[in-house]
């Protein structure tokens, strides 16, 4: 006859069960790939962290996300602005982007046209999509 284990036995050394060092593993590995502060809870005792102590956690790690997010944005859109900038001055004198020695011909300058135009942007609605659109047309426009 078979002796039934408990799933729930407790590990002598630290009092969890199976289930709860698992748990515990888990948690810890993820809080070794994050950055910032979430690195104090690795070090700490997890029986002595609260619920509220970990919300305050998550709460600063968004906050801090939210600043990153913001200084992402904040460069890719110069970055854009910038290349904008150097096209327009470029074909201000109706030279091509990639060979400023080269004159561009009527033809190339309505295509160029055409293709900032049938461009559809909906800036209303924040899209990435949007900001692609712009990045390939730019890099379509430097290549000329």
């Amino acid at each position: 006859m078979k002796k039934k284990t408990n799933k729930k036995q407790r590990n002598t050394e630290s009092g969890l069960t199976l289930a709860e060092e698992t748990t515990s593993i888990e948690i810890k590995s993820e809080m070794k790939r994050g950055s910032g502060s979430i690195l104090k809870l690795e070090n700490s005792d997890k029986k002595t962290i609260s619920r509220e102590q970990i919300k305050k956690e998550v709460v600063e790690e968004l906050f801090s996300l939210r600043k990153v997010l913001k200084e992402i944005l904040e460069r890719r859109i110069s970055r854009l602005e910038g290349r904008i900038h150097a096209l327009s001055e470029t074909l201000a004198h109706g030279h091509s982007p990639n060979d400023e020695t080269k004159l561009l011909k009527r033809s190339d300058l309505l295509k160029i046209l055409g293709s900032i135009r049938i461009l559809d942007l909906r800036p209303k609605k924040a899209r990435l999509k949007d900001l692609k659109k712009i990045d390939r047309l730019i890099h379509k426009l430097e290549e000329m």
